[in-house]
């Protein structure tokens, strides 16, 4: 067995959101403090982690699989070690060791401090930390900076919402937010490396605070940092995105005109039984006043098909709701069982074949008013920050407009992290085709005349 001394080499696997991410940068950031080194392979590393989900059922089961098999190739490394991390890691603690032979540790979402102790520990040991601790928001901790041009940065951790089917606040912990000030350090880090967009990641974002201050004084804060071209937050409780938050939007020249707002159900009496907080008619109330306040803002959300109790016509209000709304894009899943969830003690379960009919159906209407939407952005000239050539086509570029809008284009590799005015000749549901515009950046005008003057947005009805 290799010890504890000689280990010097990482890799991690994160599955999850974005948050996930951010947490894998986090451990990469504390082991490389104790003198690791990242692994280029998996194959070569000496520790292997697994930064697992626990949102949904299928999340759950990928990862277990993935486990497996590196529990697997593990046997033919007897000195290598296999960490599982993360939510799923938080919620199965001990009986993750019981289900897969071969895993070494077991750490949860508030112990990634205490890695490199554990692992030096974990010498023919099986060992579990998932101790809670909710203080804990990795405050002091400067992530890893992966490189390119845009970067995640979390402003807060953890949820005091209850909704009846969500497992992030037993998981993660109650709401706790970083300092301003460390994130505006964190930002300026990063952009002298290269970043030239943040996002602000919190599990209900808009609830962040420090002292007195909110998101809306983060956002006008983070505007006036010289070299960061936008600046991006998700996620959004409906309940918490108060005008404050939308007048700062307007005023700041580098916050983009999107607003990720999960919706969840179109019908008053599921959301009541999600305890969410806000009924169908309050939800657009809000859609319209974003878009009074922000002209040509882009709006997505998420929504649960089968959600226990479910009928038909509460579904058919929920499709309702998406053709009045007309979401940009939507993230659809059928409703997942989660242990110890409020809704995964109800009776009323809705069986899994009409749960899958009514996905498909949400992902059907959205494909098709994604695909209108769309093709309003055909012959407009739209604001595109560059940030890699296409996957697909080693000859484009490819980059996001101010509203979220994924943009190809012919282009020279110099423009990577620049600015470009981009006039589309083509839209699908997925992706818009265009040629760059005269000049490459946009003038430094103040947010309000850009989106009025320079960028001729479509309008939406």
């Amino acid at each position: 067995m290799t010890q504890a001394t000689e280990i010097k080499s990482y890799y991690i696997e994160s599955y999850g959101c974005q948050m996930n991410l951010y947490d894998a940068d986090i451990m990469a950031s504390i082991l490389e403090r104790s003198g690791y080194r990242p692994s280029r392979a998996l194959e070569e590393a000496d520790v292997i982690l697994v930064n697992t989900c626990s949102v949904r059922e299928h999340a759950e089961q990928r990862a277990m699989g993935r486990i497996r098999e590196l529990a697997g190739l593990k046997r033919n490394r007897p000195g290598a070690r296999l960490a599982v991390c993360g939510c799923m890691a938080q919620r199965m603690g001990q009986e993750i060791l019981g289900l897969i032979p071969g895993i070494d540790l077991v750490v949860g979402t508030d112990s990634y401090k205490n890695l490199p102790k554990l692992l030096a520990q974990a010498d023919g040991l099986r060992t579990v930390e998932t101790s809670v601790c909710a203080q804990q928001s990795y405050s002091q901790i400067i992530p890893r900076y992966r490189g390119g041009v845009s970067a995640f940065v979390a402003v807060m951790r953890g949820c005091d919402n209850r909704c009846t089917y969500c497992v992030v606040p037993a998981l993660r912990g109650p709401a706790r937010s970083r300092p301003l000030k460390q994130i505006l350090q964190e930002v300026k880090g990063f952009v002298v490396k290269g970043c030239r967009e943040v996002t602000f990641l919190g599990q209900n974002v808009n609830a962040y605070r420090d002292g007195h201050r909110g998101l809306q004084d983060l956002l006008r804060k983070a505007d006036q940092l010289s070299g960061l071209y936008r600046i991006r937050f998700i996620t959004s409780h409906p309940r918490d995105m108060d005008q404050e938050i939308l007048l700062a939007m307007a005023d700041c020249q580098n916050v983009c005109e999107h607003l990720h707002l999960p919706l969840q159900s179109g019908s008053d009496k599921i959301l009541r039984a999600m305890r969410r907080g806000y009924t169908a008619e309050e939800y657009r109330s809000l859609v319209q006043r974003a878009r009074e306040i922000l002209p040509g803002v882009s709006i997505t959300t998420d929504l649960i098909a089968g959600f226990p109790g479910e009928s038909e016509k509460d579904f058919r209000e929920t499709l309702r709701l998406m053709r009045d709304v007309e979401f940009d894009d939507a993230f659809t899943f059928a409703y997942s069982h989660r242990p110890g969830t409020a809704a995964g003690e109800k009776k009323n379960q809705v069986p899994l074949g009409v749960r899958q009919g009514r996905l498909e159906r949400l992902i059907s209407l959205q494909r098709e008013i994604t695909h209108k939407l769309n093709q309003g952005l055909v012959g407009h000239t739209e604001e595109v920050l560059v940030e890699s050539r296409s996957k697909r086509n080693i000859q484009e570029l490819t980059g996001r407009t101010r509203t979220n809008k994924v943009v190809n284009f012919p282009g020279g590799q110099e423009l990577i992290g620049t600015l470009v005015k981009v006039r589309v000749k083509r839209a699908q549901s997925g992706t818009a085709w265009g040629q760059q515009a005269s000049g490459n950046k946009f003038e430094a005008t103040r947010r309000a005349e850009v989106k009025r003057n320079t960028i001729s947005l479509p309008s939406r009805k």
